[in-house]
């Protein structure tokens, strides 16, 4: 889980037993409700092209200061989960990939393969 911009938390992957998950979530401040004096959240699955093999485990963070409009969050590593032919197969990711700001709708797409990550 990490910050995205102003009132904004991503929730990406994780283990849900007996499988790892692939969904990436967006969690944002919906409004503020004068009559109670509270706020209002609101959960949004982020629909997702390529996006990065299932994994738990992994890191998340921001990426800066968001009042200077860089909103992006860095994925690292974890424990991958991939089908290969009919096997399950568990291995330690050393992938990164960057979630830029802009989302919903996010979408997971290569680098240049100089910068050695995916942005999604």
């Amino acid at each position: 889980m990490a910050h995205l911009g102003r009132n904004r938390v991503v929730l990406s992957f994780g283990f849900a037993r007996p499988m790892y998950l692939d969904d990436t979530w967006l969690l944002s401040l919906h409004n503020f409700d004068d009559k109670t004096n509270k706020y209002t959240y609101r959960w949004d699955r982020l629909n997702i092209g390529d996006r990065p093999l299932r994994r738990a485990f992994h890191g998340m963070a921001s990426t800066g200061d968001t009042s200077t409009g860089d909103n992006s969050v860095v994925m690292f590593g974890g424990e991958l989960f991939e089908i290969i032919g009919s096997n399950p197969v568990l291995k330690k990711g050393g992938d990164a990939w960057i979630l830029r700001d802009g989302c919903p709708p996010g979408m997971y797409a290569p680098l240049d393969s100089d910068e050695g990550g995916k942005m999604f």
